[in-house]
């Protein structure tokens, strides 16, 4: 009888334990990813791209690069957006080129999300 209990009483703080971890899990499994924008999608050498995004982590740092090439930081606010513009490097050729986004997600892990804009002139 005493061993029952004993076991019957392991059992229990497992699962209690289990049961207090649980929001911890859901919270970080259900944090909202980050996401990126950029405007206009076809644009010509040396012109302006505005690149944007939402649910990033309050007033961290976000670095945009165009090709690898860094063309831009800022800080998103205090709601997790930001907005970023640069002009699109000279020499770039006509096709397709990547604008990668870079900084932290609302629960404080890295993260990126990559555009594919087009030069068409």
């Amino acid at each position: 009888m005493r061993r029952d209990l004993r076991v019957t009483l392991i059992l229990v703080s497992v699962l209690g334990l289990a049961l207090l971890a649980m929001p911890l899990v859901a919270e970080s499994a259900l944090a909202p990813l980050p996401s990126c924008s950029s405007n206009p999608a076809s644009v010509a050498v040396g012109k302006a791209v505005s690149v944007g995004g939402v649910k990033w982590q309050s007033q961290s740092p976000v670095t945009v690069s165009f090709d690898g090439s860094l063309v831009g930081t800022t800080m998103a606010d205090n709601k997790g957006k930001f907005a970023v513009s640069f002009n699109v490097p000279p020499g770039s050729s006509r096709g397709s080129h990547s604008v990668n986004v870079a900084g932290t997600d609302s629960s404080g892990a890295g993260a990126h999300c990559a555009k594919v804009d087009h030069i068409s002139k």
